[in-house]
């Protein structure tokens, strides 16, 4: 009968562990950084530039431990401040204008990305946050040939639902679509909404992959 009561005690423990690591790996899991969407748009102008504008759902978990998030864009100098407009759940947040991570440009060279490390360095943040950001890029157009990184490959986090979408005067014809890391990609498909606007819809980038038009 002893035995019995011992073997169950053993069997009522490992259960337990086993529970207790189930429950880790989830937490874990529950508190990973990650986007859980990103709409990135860009309206093309006469000039050969473009108004870029990306909309970005953050979860930072339950650690509490940034300030923040940044973004590497590949081909703009934000020299000009005035074009840059940055806000968290619709209101104004600090950002600062540094270099980033390097990338591989549609010439094959490799080039430093300009990056924006956006948050307030005195306050915290955790959970889910929306993050809205406009900036012009110079010479996205140029020769009447159309080049954009919309999501550069300098994000150490998974994202899900992505939406890019161009718009211009004119429609893109023999566009090419591409995906994955800065030395290894694979077609996507980019398509056309309407007159001049062009849509393109991921599932789901791991971290390091980016979209290339």
């Amino acid at each position: 009968m002893r035995r019995r009561r011992v073997r169950a005690l053993i069997v009522v423990c490992a259960t337990l562990v086993a529970f207790a690591a189930v429950a880790a790996l989830a937490q874990l899991l529950a508190n990973k950084e990650r986007v859980t969407s990103m709409w990135v748009g860009a309206e093309i102008r006469a000039d050969g530039s473009a108004r870029i504008t990306e909309v970005i759902d953050y979860d930072f978990g339950h650690s509490g431990d940034s300030h923040g998030i940044y973004r590497d864009v590949p081909g703009s100098p934000f020299e000009d401040g005035d074009h840059v407009r940055v806000t968290m759940d619709g209101h104004k947040v600090p950002y600062e204008d540094t270099y980033g991570d390097y990338y591989q440009d549609e010439k094959g060279e490799r080039n430093i990305a300009d990056r924006l490390r956006i948050g307030d360095p005195g306050r915290l943040v955790s959970g889910v946050h929306r993050y809205r950001i406009q900036y012009v890029l110079p010479e996205v157009v140029k020769g009447h040939r159309f080049a954009w990184d919309a999501v550069g490959t300098g994000w150490k986090v998974d994202r899900a639902n992505v939406e890019v979408h161009v718009v211009g005067a004119r429609d893109l014809t023999g566009l090419r679509c591409e995906r994955g890391t800065w030395d290894d990609g694979e077609p996507c498909t980019a398509v056309r909404s309407g007159p001049g606007h062009l849509v393109v819809r991921i599932g789901e980038l791991s971290g390091e992959e980016g979209l290339t038009l």
